[in-house]
């Protein structure tokens, strides 16, 4: 398993690749590669771990383990609530150890979604609270801003090792322990994309109500069953499915259900078409569950981190890299470059590779391949990210569009040499799987520029725009 299976907070992004079949895919997991096949007229008596209804129930797809080789996955559609489970599910021990550096440095430079972690601190930021748990915690970061941004008493469970990881470089409390053997009540309980990795969420959620104080609330994420019914081809499949880690997918209606006969008489269920956000409780009164993050005190909170963590480690840098992101989002171009410049010192340093020299780095890129476990000698796993914020810096702040160009080319090459280290292990990521188009629709419009810009030769001007509308038009 790779470091909580290279979740934002849970599931993995795992690639796959169409098939010449219109509705089955060969697909990719880390325990290999496998046909993913949409099954018609088979069902299951297996009881619905979710309104319990002993069906039959029809079997919806089989898909390849992303865990054991040659190992299948089969998810069930229930009759009645219509949540997808897995039939005849083995429970996944989360505690092994990875055997590389590379899926923690992985998670904490790049994969790691801290602006997802923090919706659900802001939303409990709403009522009072004293007392705060995050169950499946992970490696803390939503602990380590529950804890600095608002001072709150917050413990995280959880008995992976990304958890171990975390509690060590965060300095947060987390207990590997059963959440039935925790004492006292707590204001907050969050479990961010966890319910869907039990198998008997009854009991769970009853373990959680009993945990939370009478006008406590309970915060949680999960993917959203919907989506194998309206985008059976779309590309978040995978990472629902995440064969082999989730046992349970649900609606919006099967999950406020659940919740409802776990104890909890109030419940708000906000449904994308990919994931479910919700709030419960008790009796007490419910946040709004649509809140915003504090966008302010959020970049505060990476902007103090950045600065304590020791310079140069991969924190450090994990750290640095969404203060930078964030600042060239909201346009604060001056500190993004201050720490870009800081970012540029680390990076030079620990792998001899100037990001002040984009054109140069790219030349160290192309035509190279890099394995997974090797990535961590070579180049920051948020490289391309950072190429890309330079990019934007240069076109829309310092009006230099060759500038521009030259960090687009590379935060392409880069960013292409990441996802198929990333590809050959079976898993990719979001964001960084956006940055090739992005970087090509940028790169093209600073190309367009140029001529204009600088005033070169009609000739020379065209034949840049030439090249580039060739590579990436």
């Amino acid at each position: 398993m790779l470091y909580g299976d290279l979740r934002s907070h849970s599931a993995a992004r795992l690639a796959f690749r169409r098939s010449n079949k219109p509705s089955d895919w060969i697909v990719g997991g880390a325990g290999g590669w496998g046909q993913l096949l949409w099954l018609h007229d088979q069902h299951t008596t297996e009881q619905c771990p979710v309104c319990k209804n002993p069906g039959p129930h029809q079997l919806v797809l089989s898909v390849p383990s992303s865990i054991t080789a040659e190992a299948t996955v089969v998810f069930a559609r229930c009759c009645d609530c219509g949540c997808k489970f897995v039939t005849d599910y083995r429970t996944v021990t989360y505690s092994a150890a990875p055997t590389s550096e590379a899926p923690l440095r992985f998670y904490v430079e790049q994969g790691a979604g801290l602006e997802f972690l923090a919706r659900s601190v802001f939303v409990a930021a709403q009522l009072p609270v004293v007392n705060y748990l995050d169950v499946g915690c992970g490696f803390g970061f939503g602990l380590d801003m529950a804890k600095r941004i608002f001072g709150w008493n917050a413990i995280g469970l959880d008995p992976g090792a990304l958890a171990t990881a975390g509690r060590d470089m965060l300095g947060v409390t987390i207990k590997d322990e059963l959440l039935s053997s925790l004492e006292g009540t707590y204001d907050a309980i969050v479990a961010t994309e966890v319910l869907e990795h039990i198998a008997h969420p009854h009991a769970f959620l009853s373990e959680v109500h009993a945990r939370l104080s009478p006008t406590g609330t309970f915060i949680l994420s999960t993917p959203n069953a919907g989506y194998l019914d309206t985008e059976s081809n779309g590309d978040l499949l995978m990472p629902i499915l995440s064969p082999g880690y989730h046992s349970v997918l649900y609606t919006a209606e099967g999950l406020t259900t659940l919740l409802r006969r776990s104890g909890f008489a109030r419940v708000k269920i906000l449904e994308t078409p990919a994931s479910l956000f919700g709030v419960a409780s008790s009796k007490g009164r419910l946040p709004r569950p649509e809140c915003e993050i504090d966008r302010g005190m959020y970049n505060s909170y990476l902007r103090t981190r950045f600065h304590e963590v020791q310079a140069g480690s991969s924190i450090h840098t994990g750290f640095g890299y969404r203060l930078f992101r964030g600042l060239v989002e909201d346009r604060a171009y001056v500190e993004a470059l201050a720490v870009f410049a800081e970012l540029r010192v680390a990076i030079l340093t620990n792998y001899r590779l100037d990001i002040d020299r984009p054109l140069e780095l790219a030349s160290e890129v192309l035509g190279h391949e890099v394995d997974f476990v090797d990535v961590p000698k070579r180049l920051p796993f948020c490289l391309a990210g950072i190429l890309t914020g330079r990019g934007s810096i240069a076109a829309d702040y310092e009006g230099s569009p060759d500038l521009a160009a030259s960090y687009f080319f590379a935060a392409r090459f880069v960013a292409q040499l990441l996802l198929r280290s990333l590809n050959a292990i079976g898993t990719s990521d979001g964001e960084l799987a956006g940055i090739p188009e992005r970087a090509a629709r940028a790169l093209v419009s600073s190309l367009d520029n140029v001529g204009v810009s600088n005033r070169s030769s009609t000739a020379a001007t065209s034949r840049t725009r030439s090249v580039g509308r060739l590579l990436y038009g």
